[in-house]
């Protein structure tokens, strides 16, 4: 799996959520967090950046309405498309040119609110569909107002996304330049082990599972701690929250036995193999045995014994084992190693 590391994404998901936090009851900012941690800590660490963000103007409020507690914002969904159609790669005057759009932004709150993105320049098409809606009356109104003269809304808009993603992008650079050259450097397999993470407490909330990650993208966030969001497609995207290096470390400590590691490290074909998947990223049985030119059976063996050291971590898709290089088992055989050698 490809990881691409992209400061832009995680900037523009803490501004559209503290605007959304802004525009409606506090409260409900929890709908785009994942609380690992104390809730009352994750609600004091929100109010301390909701002191630093001016109100937005209320008519913003149709781009970052929250219905309920589980669907996005409008301004969200925006995201989220862009995210699909840049591969990740969001710049910021792609954003400023796609709030300039008036056609664009129409088609985009239509389809949010009505589902529907046609006649929007049928106002009482527009009217008899928000009069139809189960809307409160307030957001009616300005959705209406919208659709009448949607300049206004949109130099307001630029105008307020402007001083959001200015005010965060230098909290990211007075604060956060240590822990975002951290996260660009971590190795692939930190960054899959906190994925297992989200996955598992997906599934013990019952909810459907996420397919699993061809390649992703991935960005800190700032303000909304605590926070992993991931798109799973062929091409995924992660925005990941400030403690969520809390869920890595709070799994169960690992021990390793050095005499393990280095039995398992020492013979010919598992070096070999070793190679191969740091080389190419993860692999299953059948890639090895290929790679080697060996039985099924005798790559299980090599793959099986460093798994029970430790030396290589795995997952399951299916009835398929898939392997990866434990960069922590390595780092212990480092530092033992140089320890040995020290004079």
């Amino acid at each position: 799996m490809k990881t691409y590391f992209r400061k832009m994404p995680g900037l523009l998901y803490d501004w559209i959520s503290m605007a959304s936090l802004k525009l409606n009851e506090r409260s409900k900012w929890i709908n785009s967090v994942t609380t690992i941690g104390n809730e009352p800590e994750d609600y004091n660490h929100i109010a301390y950046w909701m002191e630093r963000y001016e109100a937005p103007d209320d008519s913003l409020k149709i781009f970052f309405y929250l219905p309920d507690r589980s669907t996005p914002s409008c301004f969200m969904e925006f995201f989220t498309q862009m995210m699909r159609e840049c591969r990740g790669a969001i710049e910021t005057e792609e954003v400023w040119k796609r709030l300039s759009d008036v056609q664009w932004m129409k088609e985009m709150v239509a389809k949010y609110y009505f589902k529907d993105a046609c006649g929007t320049d049928n106002l009482k098409e527009i009217a008899q569909k928000v009069r139809e809606s189960d809307l409160p009356e307030e957001i009616r109104a300005y959705v209406l107002e919208f659709f009448i003269d949607p300049e206004v809304f949109l130099v307001c808009l630029l105008q307020m996304a402007r001083e959001y993603h200015q005010k965060t992008k230098e909290i990211y650079d007075h604060v956060l330049e240590s822990i975002l050259n951290f996260q660009e450097s971590i190795g692939e397999e930190e960054l899959m082990q906190c994925f297992y993470f989200f996955e598992k407490e997906k599934n013990k909330k019952k909810q459907k599972k996420t397919p699993a990650m061809e390649s992703a993208v991935f960005s800190a966030s700032v303000i909304m701690k605590n926070t992993l969001l991931m798109d799973a497609g062929v091409f995924s995207w992660f925005v990941l929250g400030l403690d969520y290096t809390k869920a890595m470390k709070s799994r169960q400590s690992v021990s390793y036995v050095i005499e393990n590691l280095c039995n398992a490290a020492g013979d010919h074909n598992r070096a070999v193999i070793l190679d191969f998947i740091k080389e190419e990223g993860e692999k299953n049985c059948n890639d090895v045995a290929k790679k080697l030119n060996i039985a099924l059976n005798t790559a299980s063996y090599h793959l099986d014994v460093m798994k029970r050291a430790k030396l290589l971590s795995s997952r399951s898709q299916g009835k398929t084992n898939y392997y990866w290089i434990n960069s922590e088992a390595c780092q212990y055989i480092i530092e033992n190693f140089e320890r040995w050698g020290k004079q």
